[in-house]
C-alpha cells in the first residue's frame, strides 16, 4: 500500500490495495460503482489504511462510500452533526452490525474494544464488579492500575456514582481490556467541565500508542487528536487538524464555535 505524506490519517478516495497481510489486517469489502469492483482495506500498522463501504437503514443511507486511511497508534476524533453517520462507522467496525455493500473480515487475534455512551450500572454493587464482570472482563489488578489515572476509587457503591465516576469506570474497564483498537463514542457526554477535564487528560495518556477512533460531540476532547474527519449524511466531508479544519472547513468551525 503506498505511503501517503505526513500521516495521512483519513482519506476521500480508494487507495491501491495491501501487498501481504502484515499487522492487523482487515479487507473491509468489495464495492461495485460504474460496473467495477474495487477492493479496500484497513491496515492497523505504521502507515495508512483504506476502507470503503457503505450502510442503509430502510430508504436512508446512514454511510455512503466511507473511505479512510489511519495511521496506526493514532488517536482519530470523528465529529459532525446529529445523523451523520459516526456511530454507524464505530459499529460496523465492530462487527455490530454488518454493511449493505461490503464484507468485512478482521485477522485474528485483533482485539477491538467499543465504548459505548451508555451502560447498565444496576445489576453491580460496585464500580469494580462492573468493571471486572462479563466476557473477556479485565483482571481486578489491571482495572485498578488504569483508575488510579483516571482518579476513580472502583469500590464506590455502583448505586451511588455520578455519572462522571461511572464513566471513569467504564473507560478503566476498557482499556484494562488492553485492545489493539480502543473506539470510544462521546466519553465525555453529559460530565461537567471538571470531570471531561480529567477524563480528557487521563486518554491523552492512557491511549498514547493505541489506536483509538473518538466520537466527539464536545470537541475539546479531541483538539489534539492526530487527525480530526468531519462527516455529514453519511459521508466524509474534511479531513486535518484542529487549525487546519477551521481554515478549510465551515461545517467544523460551525461546530467548534
Amino acid at each position: 500500500l503506498p505511503l501517503i505524506a505526513a500521516l495521512l490519517c483519513l482519506m476521500t478516495a480508494v487507495v491501491a490495495p495491501a501487498q501481504g497481510d502484515g499487522g492487523l489486517l482487515t479487507t473491509v469489502g468489495t464495492t461495485v460503482r460504474d460496473g467495477t469492483a474495487r477492493r479496500a482495506y484497513l491496515l492497523w500498522q505504521p502507515g495508512e489504511a483504506a476502507s470503503t463501504l457503505g450502510k442503509s437503514f430502510g430508504a436512508t443511507a446512514a454511510l455512503t462510500d466511507v473511505t479512510a486511511a489511519i495511521g496506526a497508534g493514532q488517536i482519530t476524533g470523528l465529529v459532525g452533526p446529529d445523523g451523520a453517520g459516526k456511530t454507524t462507522l464505530l459499529r460496523l467496525i465492530t462487527g455490530k452490525i454488518e454493511a449493505d455493500r461490503g464484507q468485512r473480515r478482521i485477522k485474528p487475534g485483533t482485539r477491538i474494544v467499543f465504548l459505548e455512551q451508555d451502560f447498565d450500572f444496576t445489576p453491580f454493587s460496585t464500580l469494580m464488579e462492573f468493571a471486572t464482570s462479563g466476557e473477556d472482563a479485565p483482571a481486578a489488578h489491571e482495572v485498578e492500575a488504569i483508575a488510579g489515572q483516571l482518579g476513580i476509587d472502583m469500590s464506590r457503591p455502583a448505586a451511588t456514582a455520578s455519572g462522571g465516576e461511572r464513566r471513569r469506570a467504564a473507560i478503566a474497564r476498557a482499556l484494562g481490556q488492553d485492545p489493539d483498537l480502543l473506539l470510544l463514542d462521546e466519553p465525555t457526554s453529559a460530565l461537567d467541565a471538571e470531570s471531561e477535564a480529567a477524563i480528557k487528560a487521563a486518554l491523552e495518556g492512557l491511549s498514547k500508542g493505541r489506536t483509538t477512533l473518538v466520537i466527539a460531540h464536545r470537541l475539546a476532547t479531541i483538539l489534539d487528536a492526530d487527525c480530526i474527519v468531519v462527516m455529514d449524511q453519511g459521508r466524509i466531508v474534511a479531513t486535518g487538524r484542529h487549525e487546519e479544519l477551521l481554515q478549510k472547513s465551515d461545517l467544523y468551525r460551525s461546530l467548534y464555535e
